[in-house]
């Protein structure tokens, strides 16, 4: 099977196990991070040239315990601040590395605030919204490289990411700012504030998030480049075929998760003031 059929496959594979557990409730959700950090820390290590076996493994229990405690309602915050404070007492003790803590930075915390925009109404489970983030990451990549194929002729970070273009930059932005318009307006009118008519995602806000998700997408998709362009690999693992590691599908994810989170936090306040 050629490499393209390969990535084909196994990027709907991904898409529909991906909406499957989104679609079951919190249990799906806290599967799906669980998975997405076991893969992930292994691959950070490996693109930081470090071998630790055994710190990879409790950094992963470390991160698994706090997706578990979000899921279980206790607040972020505090869950935050212990996860952070454990970690960070570890590396001034010498017994891990600083690369346990920027992976909780880069990877657990992203994972915890996708959870927490998934309570975004009435404190309640709703797979529409972490749906709505991941259809905006999956629209900007989609809308970038078919407007990049189209138009592109000036180069975004040709050190980093010779591929990537502006054009395929601002296309995939103006696109993927229109399908968060269209996504809000058909899927989440009927989600509001605690006054009651303020709704949680009008068309207008999300075709801002949608602005806002393509361009740190974007810059979470070089941060991940520059990464592998320094340890001098292709792919941050081989986990999926045709696509590389989990790094390599989720880098734009990560920073997207945190820009809606904190978007949505500030409309609260917004709201509430």
């Amino acid at each position: 099977m050629s490499n393209f059929w390969t990535r084909i496959i196994s990027g709907i594979g991904m898409i529909g196990i991906t909406l499957g557990l989104f679609w079951v409730g919190p249990w799906g959700m806290l599967i799906f991070t669980l998975l997405i950090i076991s893969g992930g820390i292994p691959e950070f290590y490996n693109l930081k040239g470090i071998n630790q076996k055994s710190e990879q493994f409790i950094t992963i229990i470390l991160g698994s315990a706090a997706l578990i405690c979000w899921t279980l309602g206790l607040p972020f915050i505090w869950v935050l601040l212990g996860l952070l404070i454990i970690s960070s007492t570890g590396v001034l003790a010498g017994n891990i590395s600083s690369i346990s803590l920027l992976g909780h930075i880069y990877i657990t915390i992203p994972l915890g605030l996708l959870q927490f925009v998934s309570y975004q109404w009435q404190n309640q489970y709703h797979f529409e919204f972490p749906l709505f983030l991941m259809v905006l990451v999956w629209s900007s990549d989609s809308w970038a490289y078919v407007s990049g194929k189209l138009f592109g002729r000036h180069k975004l970070a040709p050190s980093i990411s010779p591929g990537k273009t502006w054009e395929g930059l601002i296309g995939g932005t103006i696109l993927t700012a229109i399908t968060a318009y269209f996504y809000s307006r058909y899927f989440l009118s009927n989600f509001y504030f605690s006054d009651g008519k303020t709704p949680i995602w009008s068309e207008y806000s999300a075709l801002v998030l949608g602005i806002l998700v393509s361009i740190f997408g974007t810059l979470g998709d070089l941060f991940e480049s520059k990464m592998k362009r320094k340890a001098g690999i292709k792919d941050s693992g081989n986990i999926i075929p045709g696509h590389g590691g989990v790094l390599d599908r989720f880098d734009a994810f990560f920073f997207a998760a945190a820009v809606m989170a904190f978007f949505h936090l500030l409309t609260f306040l917004v709201v509430n003031r």
